[in-house]
Order: C-alpha cells, then structure tokens, then sequence
C-alpha cells in the first residue's frame, strides 16, 4: 500500500499559477538579442495570461519568463508567425 500526503491538497493536481503582474514577467526577443517591452498583461481565467507586445517581425523567437519570489516556470519560446 502507498500513501502519500501533502499539506496544501491532492499532490498529482497542482493549483494554476494567478496572480501575476506585469513586472513579474520579461520578453526577449532571441533573433534580435533585445529585450522587448511588454506593454501590458491581463490574466484571463487562472493561469492564462494575454501579453501586449510591440510588433515584432515574422518567424522572430522570443522569450518569455517569470520571475516572482516562491515560482518557477519553465521559458516559454514562441515564433511569430
């Protein structure tokens, strides 16, 4: 028999990241070694976030990380289309 217990709930269904501000993310845009501005982020349902970014040019690979005291993300990497 294995048991498993956790303090804050079901340790196999983690809570959805919310929260976040704009000053918690970055965007950096790798093809042209820059950052970028992030002109504002709303949070949708949790853990979903919508960037507002200047343009940036087609097939450009940027990305995006998260820096908050007591999170951590993996870097996303996303190519404009």
């Amino acid at each position: 028999l294995l048991t498993s217990e956790v303090i804050y709930g079901n340790p196999f269904a983690l809570p959805k990241f919310s929260g976040a501000l704009l000053a918690d993310f970055t965007v950096y845009n790798e093809t042209n070694s820059a950052a970028v501005v992030i002109t504002s982020v709303t949070e949708g349902a949790d853990g979903v976030y919508t960037f507002v970014i200047p343009v940036q040019t087609s097939a450009d690979v940027l990305t995006v990380n998260l820096s908050k005291d007591g999170f951590e993300m993996e870097t996303v990497t996303v190519t404009i289309p």
